[in-house]
């Protein structure tokens, strides 16, 4: 029998409604702080937002479809694309990312028959309809208008930007996952056998609250010989319904993003098998990093059976009836981003969606006599030459060397591909997810973000990486 067509959708919130966005035409998420009047006559354009040196159109989608946002000042945007334009909308929130057969989804028709021209069906995922946008169509409407997208307008030929990759160890094998679907990356830690623990389930975790299943990787996805008993480093994973699975792994390595030369072909006894890898990645050291296929990981039953048993994350309700915030009321605003804390001189968390890749420090640096502070020079990478700066002596004004952690030094990149700016730190500790973040008042630098709750919180000075970087 043949498989049903499946099609990933990323859900976001308008209100009460769930829209749903084919994930190869969803761009990336950002948050906007205000936007530009543009001198065009069109009621469907509120104007138009930066974006790593562009303009993105910002769409009023209630023009178009209806609905409207719950956010009095809204904050949060979604990047569109189609062929090499881009355009943005507000949203409330992200919801997650869903499959749906195509047999599936209702078409969206007017009484006599006429198709609508923004709404291209909808499916029931859980207990809610979810409306499908038609992007190509919203792209040609009237009074819509679109730019090209970022990272485009000086190359020859159209290119996709590269999509971030989470790499880990398990079993001596190397594998890499989408940023956007990990959930944490959590520091090593002894999984607890309980009554789950059984065949590829190891046991399980408790992640600020939340009671995580974490399943063995080289069970599971079919690489690597066994894993090493113990501690174990954790990704969690997304899984649709708010569920999350966690993944026993040696090592989390690092953040990066492969170039289209590097990727190839599975091997054919791995093609024809039923899969939870879509390609490898062949680096040119030799190594190979295996890309999971998350549609088919959503679909996997033993990996869905276990992510049922996650807990869900408290309601709105209960978060507002037991706030666990230290920071004068006024002062705080309430988020649920996710941060990478690592060692600068001291703890710091930077929020990730500033952060495009983790490498390696260069074992080549240009030097240069410029005296900003805490610049080492440019390295190349890529085929580009990237400025370095040493994140503690930035912060602190001084070298804060530390040979405990030569082994584990770190390069995060942040901006986009052309024009990327590195910061070395001693060390990369954690991926994890704030639940407020201070607003600093007037002449204050520095804000705070609590990271987890009760016992579990940890309260942490943000870096802004944009901020730091020199104009």
């Amino acid at each position: 029998m043949a498989q049903a067509t499946q099609q990933s959708y990323g859900i976001v919130r308008l209100g009460q409604t769930l829209v749903g966005i084919p994930i190869h035409e969803l761009s990336e998420v950002c948050h906007v702080n205000g936007s530009n009047a543009l001198p065009v006559p069109s009621d469907t354009l509120l104007g138009a937002f930066e974006l790593r040196g562009s303009a993105v159109p910002l769409l009023n989608i209630a023009r178009i479809c209806g609905g409207h946002i719950d956010a009095e000042t809204p904050h949060l945007a979604v990047v569109l694309k189609h062929a090499d334009a881009v355009l943005a909308f507000h949203v409330d929130e992200v919801v997650g990312i869903a499959n749906c057969a195509e047999a599936d989804v209702q078409p969206l028709e007017e009484a006599n028959g006429t198709a609508q021209t923004s709404i291209r069906g909808v499916f029931k995922n859980g207990d809610r309809f979810v409306s499908i946008l038609d992007i190509p169509a919203i792209f040609e409407l009237p009074g819509v208008y679109s730019t090209q997208r970022p990272g485009l307008a000086n190359t020859s030929g159209a290119t996709e930007r590269l999509t971030r990759q989470l790499t880990f160890q398990a079993g001596g094998a190397l594998f890499a996952v989408p940023a956007i679907e990990v959930y944490a990356a959590v520091p090593r830690q002894e999984i607890k056998v309980t009554a789950i623990t059984s065949g590829p389930c190891l046991g399980e975790i408790s992640y600020y609250g939340r009671r995580v299943p974490v399943a063995c990787s080289v069970s599971v996805l079919g690489l690597g010989k066994t894993l090493d008993r113990g501690a174990c480093e954790i990704v969690v994973m997304r899984f649709p319904n708010d569920q999350l699975l966690g993944f026993a792994v040696d090592a989390i390595r690092n953040i990066e993003s492969f170039q289209p030369a590097e990727v190839a072909d599975l091997p054919i006894w791995q093609a024809a098998a039923p899969r939870l890898i879509s390609n490898v990645n062949i680096k040119a050291n030799g190594q190979q990093i295996y890309t999971v296929d998350i549609a088919a990981l959503h679909q996997h039953p033993e990996a869905l059976n276990l992510a049922s048993l996650s807990e869900p994350s408290v309601t709105a309700d209960e978060t507002t009836s037991k706030p666990d915030v230290t920071a004068e009321d006024g002062n705080v605003i309430r988020e649920r981003e996710r941060y990478l804390v690592v060692n600068a001189g001291t703890k710091v968390a930077i929020p990730l969606r500033q952060v495009s890749c983790i490498t390696a420090p260069p074992k080549e640096i240009t030097p240069t006599r410029s005296h900003l502070p805490g610049f080492k020079g440019y390295f190349s990478r890529l085929g580009r030459s990237v400025a370095l700066f040493g994140l503690s002596e930035m912060l602190f004004a001084a070298s804060q060397d530390d040979q405990d952690h030569v082994q584990s030094r770190r390069v995060v990149l942040t901006g986009a591909d052309h024009k990327q700016i590195g910061f070395e730190v001693a060390q990369v500790i954690s991926i994890e997810v704030s639940e407020w973040r201070e607003q600093p008042k007037e002449g204050e630098t520095g804000p705070a973000v609590q990271l987890g709750s009760k016992a579990n919180r940890t309260v942490l000075p943000v870096v802004d990486l944009d901020a730091l970087v020199p104009a």
